[in-house]
């Protein structure tokens, strides 16, 4: 009874449109009534979900995203890319490509990738006589790269609900970045070849443009490699991370010249709410996470999930399905908190590493923010680039073939992803 209140609770909410915290909180209120337990508990199980110290660096990660897009190191990036690798095959997609990946460095989130480079990429695709729909669908995939490329706030999270170290998530994540970004560049190419998707010639650029652009973008360049930095030499902790990026992206605008009063203002104030809106999230979804464990979901899933397969393979493959089809419906945080506790104690038992793990649930529900019809970045990029959603679902639709290809291989190759945290930080103990 508990159970189906919770679940028929949360669709009943979901399918009337209400706010995804009201459509978690209020069937876990019910259930816990319902369940006999206690309202005492209730505080509790809402403290303990944000009671962690690694979510300090999630506003600190937030806000340096949010410094970087004012100080104007955005657009110094986009030159930087453009000149760098504008002359390959499907030119302006191949740069935003690239954009995506050094921006990812320094946002942690796929809409802080949408609101930065969106209108900038667009602005230029079009007057690079690219078609808009294509500019927008390729903007929206490059974003997948946000929450992937450290610093990544659902890493942040992935780490505090399942006690798994972020310094590995984060390089880890590095590692499978390059595979996304290298698989939607040769998909964009292809494309360009092909004659799929009609490319103009792209500009040339001599080697003094070059390295003036280079010059320009090399204190933003800078600081993916800071951050990555201080973490191994174990200078600094992933929460301190999140200050040292806050603190080098405000001194950042001193060369730029990019800061006025209203630009502080709003990224202050933007990053209060966004937090305010994550750690809310974070809150009420322990709850339901707490009320799933009570009634032995975990348990009863992990049994039935052995009785159906003992393959690894298959068992990742129903997982993989799984957890895309949840991402269609649901935002990735809560998402993410009330499947993880779940279901890493479960692909432990087929011996998949939970840093492993990590990459491959955080990439999974990624992909949902593309896909209806929750697909959240979907709104945000028809906001930004001023197209009907529709317009810009059935224009991305083609980019699922390189993401769900790049969530393949590193589901079922581990070592593209771990290769990299066990060279700077050592193999795993479980795997020693």
């Amino acid at each position: 009874m508990t159970l189906a209140i919770l679940i028929g609770g949360f669709l009943g909410f979901f399918l009337l449109g209400a706010p995804v915290s009201i459509a978690i909180g209020a069937p876990s209120l019910a259930a816990l009534l319902v369940g006999g337990y206690s309202l005492q508990e209730l505080p509790r199980y809402l403290m303990s979900g944000t009671d962690s110290f690694i979510l300090l660096a999630i506003p600190f990660f937030v806000l340096a995203g949010n410094l970087f897009n004012v100080s104007g190191a955005t657009r110094r990036l986009f030159a930087f890319s453009e000149a760098a690798i504008g002359r390959l095959p499907g030119g302006q997609g191949q740069v935003t490509i690239l954009a995506n990946v050094v921006f990812s460095g320094m946002s942690g989130a796929a809409l802080a990738d949408i609101a930065g480079l969106g209108t900038i990429v667009s602005r230029a695709m079009r007057d690079a006589g690219y078609r808009p729909s294509f500019a927008a669908a390729t903007i929206l995939a490059g974003s997948i790269l946000g929450p992937m490329i450290p610093p990544s706030i659902m890493f942040i999270i992935y780490a505090a609900a399942t006690n798994t170290s972020a310094g590995r998530l984060f390089l880890a994540g590095a590692a499978a970045g390059i595979v996304i970004a290298a698989l939607l560049m040769l998909f964009i190419a292809w494309m360009a070849l092909s004659g799929r998707e009609p490319c103009p010639p792209s500009r040339s650029f001599g080697g003094a443009e070059l390295a003036q652009r280079t010059l320009g973008a090399l204190p933003a360049l800078a600081a993916p490699v800071l951050i990555l930095g201080a973490m191994r030499t174990g200078a600094v902790t992933a929460t301190e991370a999140g200050m040292l990026a806050a603190v080098y992206a405000a001194f950042l605008g001193l060369p730029y010249r990019g800061f006025r009063w209203s630009n502080l203002s709003w990224a202050v104030s933007d990053s209060v709410i966004t937090t305010a809106n994550i750690l809310w999230l974070i809150a009420v979804s322990t709850v339901m996470g707490h009320i799933l464990t009570l009634e032995g979901v975990a348990q009863a899933l992990s049994t039935w999930m052995a009785g159906a397969t003992q393959s690894r393979t298959v068992a990742l493959a129903l997982i993989n399905l799984g957890l895309l089809a949840l991402g269609c419906i649901l935002e990735t945080t809560p998402a993410l908190l009330i499947t993880s506790p779940i279901l890493v104690p479960i692909v432990t038992g087929y011996g998949v590493d939970p840093v492993h793990f990590g990459v491959i649930i955080c990439l999974n529900l990624i992909i949902g923010i593309i896909t209806p019809p929750m697909g959240i970045g979907l709104f945000a990029v028809a906001g930004v680039t001023k197209l009907p959603v529709e317009t810009v679902t059935r224009a991305t639709l083609p980019y699922l073939l390189p993401l769900l290809l790049a969530l393949a291989v590193i589901t079922y190759v581990p070592g593209l992803t771990l290769w990299l945290p066990d060279l700077v930080m050592g193999p795993a103990l479980a795997r020693r």
